[in-house]
């Protein structure tokens, strides 16, 4: 899951130079790449933190940060990063079950001998917004999904967690028309826009 900010500008400046129709679908990155391994889908924008991404053709299009996001009440809104130890009481949010992020997030816990405490699985971020609103949990986050914290705090997560997000497709079959936007989202700048 990153930023959908740059999904709609992408897709329009593609449009701009070829008039190849273009379908999205929301899916976890897991769920995405099992589909176009199985050849549901043509490509897939996805974290590349998975473990078999060499079976992959894959561009990666950016870097993120995953941070820890409370509200302005949160015992730790005040604390300058958060260390998976911290966080083994607290009731957290992952995204949705398909998550590249939540097996990242979840070894950590193990190599800390915890569990995390799951309170809610979503891929949507205005029910998480609400929650963390509430003041009784944290969620982890990509930093560019957390932007304008008007009222919740982001909090570094120590060790950092760094992912990186790209294109992924099959090393073979692929059609003309995706080749065409595989070599758009190639050249395509999403910098502006993170």
């Amino acid at each position: 899951m990153i930023s959908t900010v740059f999904f709609p500008r992408m897709i329009d400046s593609f449009h701009e130079i070829c008039d190849t129709p273009i379908q999205l679908y929301e899916f976890g990155s897991v769920r995405a790449c099992s589909m176009v391994k199985s050849g549901e889908l043509d490509l897939a924008i996805v974290n590349l933190d998975f473990y078999d991404k060499d079976k992959f053709n894959y561009h990666v299009l950016m870097e993120d940060k995953t941070i820890y996001c409370v509200s302005r009440s949160h015992p730790y809104a005040k604390e300058p990063n958060v260390t998976i130890d911290m966080l083994k009481d607290e009731s957290v949010i992952f995204l949705n079950t398909d998550s590249v992020q939540n097996q990242t997030i979840n070894l950590r816990y193990r190599n800390e001998g915890l569990t995390p405490n799951v309170l809610l699985y979503s891929s949507q971020l205005y029910t998480t917004l609400n929650f963390i609103r509430g003041g009784n949990c944290g969620a982890f986050l990509y930093s560019t999904l957390a932007t304008n914290p008007r009222d919740f705090v982001q909090i570094p997560i120590y060790p950092e967690i760094t992912t990186q997000f790209g294109a992924v497709w099959k090393k073979d079959s692929i059609q003309g028309t995706t080749q065409e936007f595989i070599d758009f989202v190639k050249q395509y700048d999403i910098t502006l826009y993170v």
